[in-house]
Parts: structure tokens; C-alpha cells; sequence
């Protein structure tokens, strides 16, 4: 089921089936899309049944866009072409540290936007899922960087070293 920010349903579909992974499409009319200057969330609640009995509930939000890249348009968001303009980041903040820290991280995004940024690298490694649903309500891009090497190692015990193997399955 697909609930607008007000948590009225927009669109729902009852998949049946002993498939661990199911896959399925909902078609929402009207969508509100999301984009930094409006990041519209919708959420998603998926509720998993054992007979007549509720077995499982689990929600999530995202938002509704397009992303398109050509050479002709460049990146295009929702059908409009537009300049990424963006940082690198790494997923400490500064002197607080490492650890995770929802105050800081939303402070962080809110200082970017002012600046006039819209999109985010993370440098190195994964974000904390925090840092995601942040920057996804807030109206952030964000390109998830999971490791910083892929087959050529730039040290002994890297990435590189699994990469064959993992590579399928992580990225």
C-alpha cells in the first residue's frame, strides 16, 4: 500500500505467493514528485499475511522521480535538465566524530542547502541509513559511494581483494 505524506492511500496492490522476493509495480495517478525543492515522501507499507493473520508490517519511505542522463540534456531530474551542484563528504562531522548523531547530520544538510548546495557524494564508504532518510526528506541527491576501489587494489587488503566475488551481491 502507497500512503501520501497526509496517510491517505493513493494506490495498493495485494500480491499472493510463497516467493521470499516478490516484485510488483503500483501505479500512482498524479504523483507528487520529489525533488530537492519539494522532497515529497510517500510511504510504503507492506504487510505480510499467514492465513487471515498479520505475520509482518513493515513501512518505508521514498519519494516518486525520473533521472534521466543523455548527452544531449546532461542530467535531467523529472524531466528537467539541472546542475548537480554538490559536495564530497565523508561520514564523519568534524570534530563530533563518527558516531551517528540525527542533530548533527540535519544540521549538516540544512548548512549545505543554504549554501546552495543539492547534492551530496559520500566519499569512501556507505552512509548510515540516518543519513539517507535525512537527506531524502531535507530534498538532498545523494550518490552513494560504496567503497573507493573496484579491481585495481590501492592497498593490500581492499576491496579489490573481494571485489570478483562481492561485487554482484553489494553493489
Amino acid at each position: 500500500m502507497l500512503l501520501d505524506e497526509a496517510g491517505k492511500k493513493v494506490a495498493e496492490k495485494i500480491v499472493t505467493g510463497a516467493n521470499p522476493e516478490i516484485k510488483t509495480t503500483l501505479k500512482v495517478a498524479n504523483p507528487q514528485l520529489w525533488s530537492p525543492e519539494s522532497p515529497y515522501l510517500y510511504q510504503v507499507k507492506l504487510t505480510r499475511y499467514e492465513g487471515k493473520k498479520v505475520a509482518d508490517v513493515q513501512t518505508l519511505k521514498t519519494g516518486i522521480r525520473t533521472i534521466a542522463v543523455s548527452k544531449e540534456y546532461g542530467f535531467q531530474l523529472n524531466g528537467v535538465t539541472r546542475k548537480l551542484k554538490g559536495v564530497c563528504l565523508h561520514h564523519d562531522l568534524g570534530p563530533l566524530g563518527a558516531a551517528e548523531n540525527k542533530a548533527a547530520l540535519i544540521r549538516q544538510i540544512k548548512t549545505m542547502k543554504e549554501m546552495g548546495c543539492d547534492a551530496i557524494r559520500t566519499a569512501h564508504n556507505m552512509p548510515s541509513t540516518m543519513q539517507m532518510e535525512l537527506c531524502d526528506s531535507l530534498g538532498m541527491m545523494v550518490m552513494a559511494e560504496s567503497f573507493d576501489m573496484w579491481i585495481y587494489p590501492k592497498c593490500k587488503n581492499g576491496y579489490a581483494k573481494f571485489f570478483k566475488e562481492w561485487s554482484d551481491k553489494d553493489i
